[in-house]
C-alpha cells in the first residue's frame, strides 16, 4: 500500500512560493494607491485649468470655491465626475474651505498655493499671479 503525503520539502518550497506571490501583491498595491493618488491630483490640475479656461473664453471671472474634498467652480460641483478618496485638502488657519478667483485674462486674484496630503506625500498645486498657470511638486512626508 502507497501513502501519498507531503514532504517537509515540499511544504516549505509550498510556503515560500506563497510567501513570494503575496509580497509581489502587496507591492502593487502600494504602487496602485500611489498611482490613484496621483490621478486625484492630477483631476484637481484639470479642473482648474477649466475654470481658468472658462474665466478666459466667457470674458468674465470665474469663482473657485475648494470645500472640504469637493471642487466648485461658478456654484457648479466639479466633483461629480470623481471622487477625493485617497487625498484631502489642507487648509491653513483651521479654515476648511478656500475661495478664489480667475480673472478674465485668466490670471488669479491672488497667488495661491493649494495643499493636498496623500499618505506618504504633500503636494503642492501653485497659481502663478501674472498668468494663472497652474504648477505641481511634491514632498516627501
Amino acid at each position: 500500500m502507497k501513502k501519498s503525503a507531503f514532504t517537509l520539502i515540499e511544504l516549505l518550497v509550498v510556503i515560500f512560493l506563497m510567501g513570494l506571490i503575496l509580497s509581489i501583491a502587496v507591492l502593487n498595491l502600494s504602487f496602485l494607491k500611489e498611482k490613484e493618488e496621483r490621478i486625484e491630483v492630477e483631476k484637481i490640475i484639470t479642473s482648474l485649468n477649466n475654470a481658468r479656461n472658462l474665466a478666459v473664453n466667457s470674458g468674465r471671472s470665474t469663482e473657485v470655491i475648494l470645500f472640504k474634498n469637493e471642487i466648485y467652480i461658478d456654484g457648479k460641483n466639479f466633483n461629480e465626475n470623481y471622487d477625493l478618496k485617497n487625498t484631502k485638502f489642507l487648509f491653513y488657519y483651521g479654515k476648511h474651505h478656500d475661495r478664489f478667483y480667475f480673472n478674465p485674462t485668466g490670471a488669479p486674484d491672488l497667488a495661491r498655493t493649494i495643499r493636498l496630503k496623500g499618505k506618504d506625500k504633500i503636494y503642492f498645486i501653485t497659481i502663478e499671479i501674472a498668468t494663472g498657470k497652474v504648477n505641481l511638486r511634491y514632498e516627501k512626508n
